[in-house]
């Protein structure tokens, strides 16, 4: 079972956010490219690993503590005595390894993903250890782009590239009973997970300097001015009910900007809509209306 679903991160929220409303320097369009082919390469593990979910318990997209030292890990399966650890990977084209040291094929040298791999093995163990949690930990280096090659692996590593993902898939898929022991043990680390707070640095940016209106969440563009039920995009032709599109810049504002009050006027201008019908039907629905003196807020 899936115990804990990936929601999207905090940095690609921000990155995705100022793509659609302001343009990017060069290099904040390279981070938010990054970020974005990360995230979608952890979505296609997920729809991939789906099918022998109910085989274990899965937690995806984990930050935990141990000793003052926070770590990340994309993906937990936790299955009788044995916890599968996966490191996903979206890279593309081709790679090689001289030693310890991996390069694309344009001859850039890039972050070990092995070591990085090693380091995230080692503090969850310390973690389980500080726990008093015993299960054997199997490390598991996902490349799940079916363009990815490397050459120059070294033998007994735990990479699997996309060709040998159907022969993991069916060592996942044995049959077995989900225990209490394993519910627990998947219960406590969300609760490290909820307990651990880390610092993600907010990129530069003002409300009067962000353009306004509803994205599409397909293409991360702005929609055009819809006058009817429904918007689509210009660019990539996605089309959904605007009350939708309403409710995800409703969320965008209230991350944005945790500080300020949601007001009717203040989404009608963010959203774009001069309607205050329209507008309010969407708040009623999703928040609370506050009131204060003459004016009223939502939270």
């Amino acid at each position: 079972m899936i115990l804990k679903q990936r929601g999207i991160p905090r940095n690609l929220k921000f990155a995705s956010s100022l793509h659609a409303r302001r343009e990017l320097t060069e290099e904040e369009g390279r981070t938010y490219r990054a970020y974005r082919k990360g995230f979608e390469g952890e979505k296609q593990f997920d729809d991939w690993i789906n099918p022998v979910a109910e085989n274990a318990v899965v937690l995806h997209d984990l930050l935990l503590e141990h000793l003052n030292s926070v770590f990340q890990i994309d993906s937990l399966f936790i299955q009788r005595n044995t916890i599968h650890l996966f490191e996903v990977k979206n890279l593309e084209n081709e790679y090689y390894i001289e030693g310890e040291i991996w390069f694309s094929g344009s001859q850039q040298e890039i972050n070990n993903p092995i070591n990085q791999l090693r380091k995230t093995i080692s503090q969850f163990k310390r973690l389980l250890q500080q726990h008093r949690l015993t299960y054997h930990v199997e490390p598991h280096l996902i490349f799940i782009n079916p363009t990815f090659i490397l050459y120059g692996a070294p033998k007994n590593t735990p990479i699997t590239m996309y060709p040998q993902l159907p022969k993991l898939l069916q060592k996942l898929a044995m049959p077995a009973q989900i225990t209490n022991q394993e519910l627990e043990l998947g219960n406590k680390l969300i609760e490290i997970h909820e307990n651990t707070k880390t610092i993600i640095s907010a990129p530069d940016y003002t409300y009067e300097k962000l353009d306004k209106g509803l994205v599409c969440p397909d293409c991360c563009k702005l929609y055009p001015i819809s006058l009817g039920r429904y918007v689509t995009c210009a660019t990539c032709g996605h089309r959904e009910e605007k009350s939708l599109a309403i409710e995800r810049a409703v969320d965008e504002f209230m991350f944005l900007f945790p500080n300020e009050k949601v007001t009717n006027r203040r989404m009608r201008e963010w959203c774009g809509i001069n309607s205050k019908r329209v507008i309010r039907n969407v708040l009623d629905r999703k928040l609370t209306l506050q009131p204060l003196n003459k004016y009223a807020f939502y939270s």
